[in-house]
């Protein structure tokens, strides 16, 4: 499928919110079909759904810190990256902070604490819309999706 035909398929105006896996939000821009939702599995399903349920899409749930109460989702097709770099500059630093470094926060406070304590987060940059999340998965990017975030 050309990529243009596929974002055009994703980003159809009209489409019903059921059909998205995306709910209506907060008023402010919020809860348009194109924002990501701060419900990670409804992003995920969205994400899934946009890219044909193909068997190149993955989403990995990796544990912050190794805390259950912290999970984040890691979604990208596997085709487009190298999964030691991914395991090198995501999971591992992910999975390695310490619990104390990220209690209490959630949603996008953990996103910015994050950004803070990771060693490679020069390159990384924040989507808020599905769009924006299918483009980063097309040029070969890893998503992290975290729950409660608006981003």
């Amino acid at each position: 499928m050309k990529v243009p035909s596929l974002l055009k398929r994703v980003l159809r105006k009209g489409r019903p919110p059921s059909k998205t896996g995306l709910r209506a939000m907060a008023p402010g821009g919020i809860g348009r079909p194109e924002d990501l939702s701060p419900d990670v599995n409804a992003n995920v399903a969205s994400l899934r759904a946009a890219f044909g349920d193909s068997a190149d899409f993955y989403a990995r749930h990796i544990l912050v810190g190794g805390s259950p109460a912290k999970k984040i989702v890691i979604v990208f097709l596997r085709s487009m990256v190298d999964l030691e770099i991914l395991r090198e500059s995501l999971t591992n630093p992910v999975t390695a902070i310490k619990p104390d470094q990220v209690a209490g926060l959630s949603g996008d406070k953990l996103i910015d604490r994050m950004r803070v304590i990771l060693p490679l987060t020069r390159g990384m940059e924040t989507v808020s819309t599905l769009g924006g999340a299918v483009s980063a998965l097309l040029e070969g990017r890893a998503i992290g999706l975290v729950p409660g975030a608006s981003m």
